[in-house]
């Protein structure tokens, strides 16, 4: 019997569902997005540690998620593939490789309807960032050991996102699409959800195994982590119904990240909070995602133009995300630290420490991928995904994809549910 698939995977302030049913838990309580004990989806994963939060339109950490890098072409130095090996054929034979990209591809698809969706009902993550993080986990995220899901069932619920109401997303309500439960019992180790009878795995942080958990009922307590809130609430010691999100300018709200773009939760002159613009340069500030412009500085607590090219990062208590102007980017590797311009393709670069966005200091278009399998090096390249052309030496293929003949293709499984859970 099909069952509504639960699973979901936190990137900051967001919550990335990795099955389409009874998923939502992980809610900030406070303005504060600090993560908790969350149902996984994948592994690794940002679950339960998510670091600080980031300023208004942008994340917190997700600790390491597709650490791994990205796969190269070979043109400027070998990069291994997500298996550890540069572009090795599998075993599985010409049946097992068409099944490998037809999982692969399914996975990708959902992957991208999803944080399409998402997007464009004005959750804050962007569309981009979104992508990079979900598709290296594919095709594992939904087909790893136990999982019963079959690839029509995925380009169902990939559908449904695409044809989603964005005011059901918008409160916390999101597609249900029906998976076969997985044969992995109650208790028992697990990565993603898939895997899992209940179609729920739990995880603590980044890198360690989850355990299949059952999905509770609104109103049961949820603070031990011995269950999963169902789809449209969240756990406040309770599940409770979400709070919605996106509201537009003068509602009524809770937490800060509440509010539509171009506006905040603050504390109204009438009680209460509400939905209230983003403010202007030199008006008082609590954090720089309060802030229209620049960051608040975290002296004058005001609104405050943030430093150009070669003078010192700006700080406002909360990191260096905004304490550059314009596209600069905070050097943090060094000391003191300084505004840098952002480098090109085949360039050396670094990610910062718990943001969720590939980008690091490279310039718009690019990511910053491994150059090995421990990433002690990286390069800024123009990442690319299955069928797409990697002759160039400036690109990169996509986690879970190797580059074969100019064209990333599908590599199966990665092993990330046997790399989190054996000994």
């Amino acid at each position: 019997m099909n069952v509504r698939a639960a699973g979901l995977l936190s990137i900051g302030a967001w919550i990335f569902l990795v099955s389409c049913g009874n998923t939502e838990t992980g809610s900030p309580e406070d303005d504060l997005v600090t993560g908790g004990k969350t149902a996984r989806g994948g592994a690794p994963s940002s679950s339960g540690t998510s670091g600080s939060t980031g300023d208004a339109g942008e994340s917190g950490g997700t600790g390491g998620i597709g650490e791994g890098g990205a796969n190269t072409s070979g043109g400027r130095r070998p990069v291994t593939d997500g298996n550890g090996e540069a572009g090795a054929p599998g075993e599985g034979g010409s049946a097992g490789q068409s099944v490998d990209a037809a999982q692969y591809a399914a996975c990708a698809e959902y992957i991208v309807a999803q944080c399409e969706r998402r997007a464009s009902c004005g959750e804050t993550l962007s569309e981009a960032t979104c992508i990079a993080v979900g598709l290296p986990l594919c095709p594992d995220l939904l087909f790893s050991a136990g999982s019963r899901v079959s690839i029509d069932a995925v380009a169902r619920c990939a559908q449904a996102y695409r044809d989603a109401d964005c005011d059901d997303i918008n409160r916390g309500s999101y597609p249900e699409c029906e998976y076969e439960p997985g044969t992995i019992k109650e208790g028992s180790a697990c990565a993603f959800s898939t895997q899992c009878e209940t179609l729920a795995c739990g995880a603590y942080s980044q890198n360690d195994c989850g355990v299949c958990l059952p999905v509770l009922e609104e109103g049961d307590e949820c603070s031990s982590g011995k269950g999963i809130c169902p789809n449209g609430t969240m756990c406040t010691g309770t599940c409770e119904p979400a709070r919605p999100m996106n509201l537009p300018g003068g509602s009524a709200c809770e937490v800060t990240f509440q509010c539509e773009g171009g506006f905040v939760c603050r504390a109204s002159d009438e009680g209460g909070r509400t939905c209230q613009p983003l403010l202007d340069l030199g008006e008082p500030c609590a954090g720089s995602w309060e802030c229209r412009e620049g960051h608040c500085d975290a002296e004058t607590k005001k609104c405050t133009p943030s430093a150009p090219v070669g003078a010192r990062c700006s700080e406002d208590g909360w990191g260096y995300q905004r304490g550059c102007a314009g596209d600069a980017v905070c050097d943090e590797l060094a000391q003191p630290r300084r505004c840098v311009e952002r480098v090109g393709p085949g360039e050396s670069c670094w990610l910062r420490v718990g943001d969720s966005n590939p980008r690091g200091n490279c310039q718009a278009g690019l990511d910053c991928v491994c150059l090995d399998a421990t990433c002690g090096e990286r390069e800024c390249r123009f990442l690319r995904q299955v069928g797409q052309s990697c002759a160039d030496p400036d690109t990169a293929c996509v986690t879970g994809t190797v580059c074969r003949d100019g064209v990333c293709e599908s590599t199966g499984s990665q092993g990330l549910f046997e790399a989190a859970c054996s000994p």
